[in-house]
């Protein structure tokens, strides 16, 4: 546990889900360091490769690569996942809404 910064008699009493939690905190630290490092190292090969480069000629630093956490992520509504048109939503709620509520005891 010291890599987690987490002394051992404190971890020694975690529970199951506080030791996950801990990990899982780590884990993302970490990912968050080395996108630092991957994006470091990209920049500086643009800026060596520019150098090379006549004049006039631009190089941008994702032309020469694209990381997975940079691409656009696409969002589907509700609508688009279930295939379903707004009336249809509207036809199932009202449904929903008129049905008998089941008895509290």
């Amino acid at each position: 546990m010291g890599v987690a910064g987490v002394h051992w008699w404190d971890a020694w009493h975690f529970t199951p889900e506080e030791f996950s939690a801990v990990y899982q905190a780590r884990l993302k630290y970490d990912a968050i360091a080395e996108r630092g490092q991957w994006e470091r190292a990209r920049w500086q090969t643009t800026t060596m490769v520019q150098m090379q480069m006549g004049r006039g000629k631009a190089l941008r630093y994702d032309s020469l690569i694209k990381f997975p956490w940079e691409r656009a992520r696409v969002v589907m509504t509700m609508q688009q996942r279930s295939g379903m048109t707004q009336e249809d939503w509207n036809i199932r709620i009202a449904k929903l809404a008129a049905a008998p509520s089941p008895k509290k005891k």
